[in-house]
């Protein structure tokens, strides 16, 4: 389930793997642009990976779950597969495994970039165990994986590093429960991706709010740490107040489950009071966009 990587450098657990290095095309091969799965059930990650993969310049398809990604495998070439770790019905270390373990050399060999939303040292090995190459955090910046695919196809693939287009200008408005600048790096001054993250956000936090509401009243700590981690990337890119912190106690006291998701209500007040004060801008900042 999806996010974005905000100024920071590798994290240390990234620096783990081998950093992405130049390589060059091999002699005779033909050119062609780079096809990317993408492995993903979040409908916002799905959103905004496809527009980050659309402005690198990839094609790319979509598969919902583990099983969907390997069916797809089977069928098409890929040159690359983004796979996210939490997924309905096989997640991605299942899949990963069953990928590497393919009867068939073309989709066993194929590279994969586990997406997740813990940049910890133990899921960084969990995912090298399963089988995959390379490790990114969500949220991520376009630069971060257009290294990362080069790393593992550019020696293959000619059109795999195409160039980002002028930067465009663009507009900074302040507020007080959100913070845009992410959001207007990536959209590079394009108005109709902002709109597209923007409307996704307003629907799918208000859809997770209600899901770990009752899973509170149902005291299923499993459900309100499968929600909160689902939803946390959406907080992360538009940078929700205090998001950090609340997210953290929330997932927290749902792990430990019993009498501590009591314990839950305060810090999910406090997000949703948050949640709704970072709509109401949200929805100035759109209809500014309109104008």
């Amino acid at each position: 389930t999806f996010y974005f990587e905000l100024e920071y450098g590798l994290s240390s657990e990234e620096a783990l793997l081998p950093q992405p290095v130049p390589h060059e095309l091999q002699p005779g091969l033909r050119p062609k642009k780079v096809r990317v799965l993408l492995a993903e059930d979040n409908r916002m990650n799905q959103v905004l990976a496809s527009k980050i993969l659309d402005k690198l310049g990839y094609t790319f398809s979509i598969a919902n779950n583990g099983r969907e990604a390997l069916k797809q495998l089977e069928e098409s070439p890929f040159d690359v597969v983004l796979m996210d770790i939490q997924m309905p019905e096989i997640d991605g270390y299942e899949a990963a495994r069953r990928i590497r373990a393919h009867a068939d050399a073309r989709v066993r060999e194929t590279p994969i970039i586990a997406l997740t939303a813990h940049a910890l040292a133990e899921e960084v090995d969990r995912c090298l165990a399963a089988g995959m190459d390379e490790f990114i955090s969500k949220p991520f910046q376009p630069d971060n994986l257009r290294a990362k695919i080069a790393h593992l196809v550019c020696h293959k693939v000619a059109d795999c590093t195409a160039e980002n287009g002028p930067v465009k200008s663009i507009t900074k408005r302040e507020y007080s429960f959100i913070n845009l600048a992410e959001l207007e790096k990536l959209a590079d001054g394009q108005t109709e991706f902002k709109f597209d993250l923007i409307d996704v956000f307003l629907e799918e936090s208000s859809l997770a709010m209600a899901k770990i509401r009752l899973g509170i009243e149902n005291k299923d700590g499993n459900a309100i740490y499968q929600a909160a981690h689902a939803v946390k990337p959406s907080f992360v890119l538009f940078q929700v107040k205090d998001h950090a912190e609340l997210f953290s106690r929330i997932e927290e006291l749902a792990t430990m489950g019993g009498d501590s998701i009591d314990d839950l209500q305060s810090p999910f007040a406090q997000l949703e009071n948050n949640l709704l004060a970072a709509e109401k801008e949200l929805r100035q900042e759109r209809s500014l966009l309109t104008l």
